[in-house]
């Protein structure tokens, strides 16, 4: 049996960034860092992550997104998971070991979600961070709305 303090050992902190205000992107496709949704880690570690991000978009701009590191990493494996604006049919759940843009595209418009979750090993220190823009430039809003969050869990 183990004592409380070797118990206390062994729980992992979470740390969770929270955006707590809307961000606005309009007339650009082009990929640029989330406001708040960053966190820095530290080299030759193991990481659990997750973004979770709430967003609006027109029929025309569309949702694209990225997680992105800014230091160099052994590996990384992760799931995307993300449903497109209401009245679409559009859901997808996909795994890769690298990242990637991905096209939250419906033609739908209004709300939609997704999520990234996985494990990032890395080599040098750097940022965690998402960042996003329309899939179309259009001169409508698209954001990245408050309550979106990044969490990370050091595993070793």
């Amino acid at each position: 049996m183990k004592t409380h303090g070797e118990l206390l050992s062994t729980l992992q902190t979470v740390q969770t960034i929270w955006k707590t205000a809307d961000e606005t992107v309009n007339n650009s496709a082009t990929l640029q860092d989330d406001d708040a949704l960053i966190l820095a880690l530290s080299a030759s570690t193991t990481y659990r992550f997750e973004f979770e991000l709430w967003y609006s978009t027109g029929a025309v701009p569309d949702f694209q997104f990225v997680p992105a590191y800014t230091g160099t990493q052994t590996a990384t494996y992760h799931l995307t998971s993300f449903t497109v604006p209401a009245g679409t049919t559009s859901t997808r759940e996909e795994v890769h070991t690298s990242f990637s843009t991905y096209n939250a595209t419906a033609g739908g418009g209004t709300h939609g979600w997704a999520r990234v979750e996985g494990i990032l090993i890395t080599n040098a220190a750097g940022n965690l961070k998402i960042q996003w823009a329309q899939n179309t430039a259009d001169a409508s809003d698209t954001k990245v709305l408050a309550g979106s969050r990044l969490s990370v869990v050091k595993l070793s």
